[in-house]
């Protein structure tokens, strides 16, 4: 009967531990979206880097902009699993 109490105890527990991780990721994702988008980060790929002027930069910022909705998405999926 103790190993049944242990292993709803651990249970609950490893659920616990699962909301906290998608709800650290939901918390963390705009701040290094910002911090990707800083001016200093995306001069790096201004004119003179890579030979294509602002094409390199909008290719950069758009490519931020994407990958932040893909995890996103990917994130409220997970935060939706965590309320079933």
């Amino acid at each position: 009967m103790s190993e049944d109490r242990e292993d709803i105890t651990d249970k609950s527990e490893e659920e616990w531990r699962a909301k906290e991780k998608s709800r650290d990721a939901a918390l963390i994702l705009p701040i290094i979206g910002a911090i990707l988008l800083l001016p200093p980060i995306v001069e790096m790929f201004g004119e003179g880097s890579h030979g294509w002027g602002g094409l390199s930069v909008a290719v950069y910022l758009f490519s931020i902009w994407a990958l932040m909705i893909f995890c996103a998405w990917r994130i409220s999926i997970w935060l939706g699993k965590d309320k079933k």
